[in-house]
């Protein structure tokens, strides 16, 4: 019986080059694979918040206010009844984008104890103005036109525009604010990397790049530019002190949503890093 030899070092080299030319083939098909997931997560997402939306409207009659007094998260938390049984299970994980890391995540302490979710999708701030009013039967270009999407992760209601336009709605002013500090690009997580998800008013799922976020795009509104109102000043300075009624009435949105428009101080006193005090 021949004694059995053992390999050479020559060998031995060889196949370790041969499993490190494998490990670099591999890994970028798996990191490419790991992204496309998340991506698929988020589009789902998405698509379960439109479906909630919708449903929302058809029994409430309106979309639900962007935040309401004294409510935790605003809307988010009005849909929780109108996810699927599935998503109701992990509701925080639907609002939240599977790319985001959540030791990013902005939760101020007081926020916390409140209620309020930094949160991965944010809601079309246009709903509030009059032109729109929380009701889908006046949007002539559903298909169009965005109903929520992906935005920074903040103590934020609404979606700020790429150019850094929000809208502002107390009983007192309604209109659209600069916002100087905003990075849109805070909110691009998937490819293509200009690009963000947006379900739009019809419920269909879809990207926006920058240029296609911009208030003036088309996406955002769909009457008139000069029918639009401009809010100059710091935030601060234009959010009135109103007295807290007890009511937990909606502020923000004029006549839409379901609950009416009552008073109260904004939920979001100093607490987004981009906009202090604004609740949009």
């Amino acid at each position: 019986m021949r004694p059995r030899q053992a390999f050479t070092l020559i060998e031995l080299l060889v196949v370790v080059s041969i499993i490190a030319l494998l490990i670099g083939i591999l890994l970028p098909s798996l990191a490419a694979a790991r992204a496309s997931a998340k991506q698929t997560q988020c589009m789902s997402n998405l698509r379960q918040i439109g479906i909630a939306l919708a449903s929302y409207e058809v029994s409430e009659k309106a979309y639900p206010a962007i935040w309401t007094h004294n409510v935790p998260t605003g809307w988010k938390s009005r849909i929780d009844t109108y996810l699927s049984a599935q998503a109701l299970e992990l509701d925080e994980t639907v609002m939240q984008c599977p790319a985001v890391d959540h030791d990013e995540l902005y939760n101020a302490p007081s926020d916390v104890e409140r209620g309020f979710i930094a949160a991965s999708y944010g809601l079309n701030g246009a709903l509030q103005l009059p032109q729109w009013s929380y009701k889908s039967a006046v949007v002539p270009n559903p298909a169009q036109i965005v109903l929520a999407g992906e935005q920074p992760v903040e103590i934020l209601e609404a979606i700020i525009t790429a150019d850094g336009y929000g809208v502002l709605a107390t009983p007192i002013i309604t209109g659209w604010f600069a916002s100087p500090n905003h990075r849109a690009d805070r909110a691009v997580r998937h490819l293509p990397d200009d690009a963000c998800l947006f379900v739009f008013v019809d419920g269909h799922v879809d990207w926006l790049n920058l240029r296609q976020q911009r208030r003036d795009a088309g996406h955002w509104y769909w009457w008139p530019e000069e029918q639009n109102i401009e809010i100059e000043g710091e935030i601060d300075d234009l959010l009135p002190d109103l007295p807290d009624n007890g009511n937990g009435g909606e502020q923000g949105g004029g006549s839409g949503g379901s609950g009416g428009s009552g008073g109260g101080n904004s939920p979001f006193p100093n607490t987004s890093p981009n906009i202090p005090g604004c609740g949009c």
